[in-house]
């Protein structure tokens, strides 16, 4: 976003804003058709205290407000076993535990939906990689730049980050073929994201 506004060749009227989930959302009730959120969940859960959730319920609570009466929510999330179906997370195991107390499951967003007022739910799930064609490139992953495009990789110690960079070099160099396979096979059998529509009554 930042980016976008300071980069005088690009024309658009899209206005951004900064919010805090400490205070109500700055606009008015029943404004918006839509509202998206897209793979945002897991990092607003607060696993510090009894209810990790408690920063969604403030936020779907404000969805509901500035949704105009008829208008949607669309979240794009990942499950734990979309999680664990990514080609890099078999090597990582401690941070994708680390993950998992972080996350937020289907059953969970739609009990969290429901008490915020919302209905007519669809759950999709979505097979095309969150990193387009990025995420095919395998020996990207021992890049700093590739890495970022995945939150979870913050959550690797030093001592599992060189076990899995040794594992991962193994694998792409003396198993290639099926390593490849089996990538593609789960992300055919699971999807990478799900995504979720649910509507605010009228």
């Amino acid at each position: 976003a930042r980016a976008i506004r300071e980069n005088e060749s690009i024309k658009t009227e899209v206005k951004t804003v900064a919010g805090s989930l400490l205070e109500p959302l700055p606009f008015e009730d029943n404004v918006f058709d839509m509202v998206i959120i897209n793979q945002v969940l897991h990092h607003i859960t607060d696993v510090r205290v009894f209810n990790k959730f408690h920063y969604i319920e403030k936020l779907f609570n404000e969805i509901t407000r500035v949704l105009k009466p008829g208008g949607k929510i669309s979240i794009n999330t990942s499950t734990n076993e979309q999680i664990n179906s990514i080609w890099y997370v078999n090597s990582i195991p401690q941070a994708f535990e680390k993950f998992k107390q972080k996350n937020i499951e289907i059953d969970e967003l739609k009990k969290l939906l429901l008490d915020a007022g919302f209905s007519d739910f669809t759950f999709t799930k979505d097979s095309e990689p969150t990193m387009g064609k990025e995420y095919w490139k395998y020996d990207k992953v021992f890049t700093e730049t590739f890495r970022n495009g995945d939150s979870i990789w913050a959550l690797v110690g030093r001592e599992e980050f060189a076990q899995s960079m040794a594992k991962l070099k193994y694998a792409l160099t003396e198993e290639r073929d099926t390593f490849d396979r089996l990538a593609n096979d789960t992300l055919e059998r699971t999807g990478m994201s799900t995504q979720v529509f649910a509507t605010k009554p009228l």
